[in-house]
């Protein structure tokens, strides 16, 4: 597969782009409007998962370089309302961002654990990165995304590049978070198309706090299990009724055989 490249498949559809060189399966329908937590027990209903916001980069950026099929074509009209990602920011008062992918949520509310933060982020692959305070926000250019401490935390330095490819296709880059917060607070991240008189923006946001979000679905293996489970089943049913077609026909043999008027 090309670099970025957004390949189609049809049954139930798959769009199937790549990160970090490995494949990435996204299922539609689109699943919003909604805020995070909406969008997220959405996702996890459907027995799939809830996007992070480098694997949203990555959909943002094949859609991009399609920008020809209906679903491409949706995928970035999506960014008007905000393509909500899973990854959250943890900010904390003279300190700067925690980030987390996939936070737990109970009661309906984000978890937010310093202590339980500060450990992960000290541990590789745990999905907790931290940026102290200082990194650039408002409008940038494609220079300034490669290099910001914050989008390199939300998305990773694949996605930082990828994002300072594709940013200007939409609008002036710019970056919405804090350079610093009164007492904790935790936000929601998307991408975003944001306009005011006649100018619009192509926005990272890291406080995303709207109820108009969107999403897809990424495959799991929950969902492969339930699918081949449904076609297993489906294969059952059909192979029942051609046994029950066989026996009738060898029924109304037998009778024919025996000088009787078969059934209608």
């Amino acid at each position: 597969m090309a670099d970025g490249e957004l390949i189609i498949r049809q049954g139930y559809t798959e769009l199937e782009t790549e990160i970090g060189g490995k494949p990435l399966v996204f299922i539609p329908p689109i699943i919003g409007p909604g805020g995070y937590v909406d969008i997220k027990e959405r996702i996890e209903k459907a027995l799939l998962n809830f996007p992070t916001a480098a694997e949203t980069v990555s959909l943002v950026y094949a859609a991009r370089k399609d920008n020809f099929s209906n679903y491409a074509k949706e995928i970035l009209e999506r960014l008007n309302g905000g393509l909500l990602t899973s990854t959250v920011c943890h900010y904390f008062p003279n300190k700067g961002v925690y980030i987390q992918d996939n936070p737990r949520v109970e009661n309906r509310k984000i978890i937010r654990n310093e202590n339980e933060l500060v450990l992960k982020s000290e541990e590789k692959n745990l999905g907790v990165r931290f940026v102290p305070f200082r990194f650039k926000v408002g409008e940038q250019n494609a220079r300034d995304l490669v290099r910001n401490s914050f989008v390199i935390g939300l998305v990773g330095e694949e996605g930082a590049e990828r994002l300072s490819e594709i940013a200007g296709d939409f609008g002036y880059p710019s970056v919405s978070s804090f350079n610093n917060v009164d007492e904790p607070l935790t936000m929601p991240s998307a991408l975003c198309i944001e306009g005011l008189d006649c100018k619009s923006w192509f926005v990272v946001n890291g406080k995303f706090n709207y109820m108009n979000g969107s999403a897809f679905g990424i495959r799991s293996q929950k969902f492969l299990d339930y699918m081949k489970r449904l076609k297993a089943e489906k294969i059952s049913r059909e192979l029942k009724r051609s046994l029950d077609d066989s026996f009738k026909i060898i029924e109304e043999a037998e009778a024919i055989l025996r000088g009787e008027k078969p059934r209608v």
